[in-house]
């Protein structure tokens, strides 16, 4: 399994800590394939109240993937937390 699968197995679990450092794992392998990495990342950071680390996971993301058809509602997220 990848860092990434762990990382999802963990957030479904509600192993927050835990998806996180797999994640971010995850990320120092391939920093440029993570945009979906950081977004959901960015929920288990906010759900941790990691606000700041959230809000730069979800801009990282809309860098990385300039064209996601969720650009609206994540810049959204941005500005409301």
């Amino acid at each position: 399994m990848s860092y990434n699968g762990l990382g999802n197995f963990y957030l479904k679990s509600n192993q927050f800590e835990k998806a996180e450092r797999y994640y971010t794992k995850a990320m120092e392998i391939n920093p440029k394939r993570s945009a979906k990495i950081y977004k959901n990342r960015a929920y288990i950071r906010e759900k941790q109240n990691k606000i700041k680390e959230a809000k730069e996971d979800l801009k990282n993301y809309l860098k990385l993937s300039p064209k996601a058809e969720d650009r609206g509602i994540i810049e959204q997220a941005i500005r409301e937390l």
